[in-house]
């Protein structure tokens, strides 16, 4: 197998649009980078169509093209400083989001935060996460790699308007004070809505939902997103 070594190969260039969110939006596609994640892709049934490595003996037969390139076309193609082996494309799931139970992140830009909520919500069995306006798009490189894996074991929708963001469930709004502390419904219909470290939620998100808020005794005056889902998801689905 001949070896890639230009950047500016064809293949390369189409893997490199993925980088951005245009790019994944027009192709329908994403990446998914080093061998954990290519391998959990893989066990819900996802295929890679192009899958770039310098290890081509390692993935013989595992995607519908597998290109050999070297360490520079590697990086070119990676989302880090310190890519992983290998890196591949994939057709981005279609999912129905179906399930009592809903994770709504409303401006949650941070990917690191917005990913650890996704892997969260998967860990507790929760089996949709919403991406509201301002939140990181639910496929960027980084949101998938502190997904850890999630991303193929929950459904994942973006919406623009919040009356579409529960689907006929009760919202439970995760505010700083003033509500009551999340209590555990795991057999409940219901969808807790996290917003911004900075902003909050806004009043009509708020004033649309039950208010719960998490007793912190210890006199914190808040926790980091993404922590403070966690806790709250823990308390309510399990």
């Amino acid at each position: 197998m001949d070896r890639v070594t230009s950047t500016k190969n064809p293949v390369v260039n189409r893997v490199r649009k993925l980088h951005r969110a245009r790019g994944r939006k027009v192709a329908g596609q994403v990446l998914v980078e080093g061998p954990s994640l290519v391998a959990d892709a893989r066990a819900a049934g996802l295929r890679p169509m192009i899958l770039v490595t310098e290890e081509p003996q390692r993935w013989t037969g595992s995607a519908e093209l597998v290109l050999a390139v070297d360490r520079r076309v590697l990086e070119a193609c990676s989302t880090t400083a310190t890519p992983q082996d290998p890196v591949a494309v994939i057709a981005r799931p279609e999912t129905v989001a179906a399930g009592p139970r809903r994770l709504v992140a409303w401006g949650i830009a941070d990917p690191g935060n917005l990913g650890t909520m996704i892997r969260t919500a998967a860990a507790v069995g929760v089996e949709v996460v919403v991406g509201g306006p301002g939140s990181a798009d639910p496929w960027a490189p980084k949101v998938v790699r502190s997904g850890a894996g999630a991303h193929f074991t929950v459904a994942l929708e973006e919406v623009a308007h919040f009356e579409d963001a529960l689907g006929g469930r009760e919202g439970l709004a995760l505010v700083v004070s003033g509500g009551t502390p999340p209590e555990s419904d795991p057999d409940g219909s219901w969808g807790l809505v996290v917003g911004s470290e900075a902003h909050g939620l806004p009043a009509e998100v708020v004033a649309a939902c039950r208010a719960v808020t998490l007793p912190m005794p210890g006199g914190t005056e808040s926790l980091n997103a993404a922590v403070a889902a966690a806790v709250a998801l823990y308390s309510l689905a399990v």
